[in-house]
């Protein structure tokens, strides 16, 4: 038996996922290249969505270590996917549990990514809210990409008048776009708002 292991960057686009499954599962026998038994990853869930997708048809399993979008539960659409880490449904029941009861927050503003991950982390914590605090009030705003969007976003959060604020977004430069154009408006920086973040702010501080 050889066990053997080939690294491709997905570059987080589906579509430069599913380039690298046609060309690894579509090699002739006998290629210096061996066929996949399985695929690992991938990081986001808008990439692991499509990824599982094709390679359920194919055959292949799929199993991913940062993937939480709830969306991946259903075993009908994703029949060969696993992974090793709660889906969005579960982390957001401790979120909404801690802020409600710890932090006594009443009115949130969840800032989120606008695709499978944001969205779906913010039905989970909708859905954790009505049981654990139904008395918890959850304002969205969903962040598209392009020119824009972050200050929409943060005209948005201004007028609600909230206080706090979880992020749910990616990448440093995002972050870095965010949190200044929240300075600019005057809802971060003061003292008067409250920035948390969600498991998407990993490695943000880096260097």
């Amino acid at each position: 038996v050889r066990f053997t292991i080939e690294f491709a960057d997905t570059e987080f686009q589906g579509g430069v996922a599913l380039s690298h499954i046609v060309e690894q599962t579509n090699r002739e026998p006998g290629a210096s290249e061996r066929m996949p038994c399985a695929f690992m990853g991938a990081y986001g869930s808008r990439v692991s969505i499509p990824m599982s997708i094709v390679n359920g048809l194919l055959g292949y399993p799929q199993v991913s270590g940062a993937s939480t979008s709830a969306k991946l539960d259903d075993v009908s659409q994703y029949p060969l996917f696993a992974r090793t880490i709660p889906s969005d449904a579960g982390n957001a029941i401790p979120v909404i549990i801690y802020m409600r009861n710890v932090l006594d927050i009443s009115h949130l503003v969840v800032i989120n990514v606008n695709d499978s991950y944001g969205n779906s982390y913010v039905e989970g914590l909708l859905a954790a809210a009505e049981e654990y605090a139904p008395d918890m009030i959850i304002h969205q705003i969903p962040v598209d990409a392009g020119e824009g969007g972050v200050e929409t976003a943060v005209t948005s959060l201004k007028n609600t008048e909230y206080r706090f604020v979880y992020g749910l977004v990616f990448t440093i430069e995002t972050h870095d776009a965010l949190m200044t154009e929240a300075f600019r408006q005057g809802v971060a920086g003061n003292g008067n708002y409250n920035w948390l973040f969600g498991d998407s702010f990993l490695g943000t501080l880096d260097g």
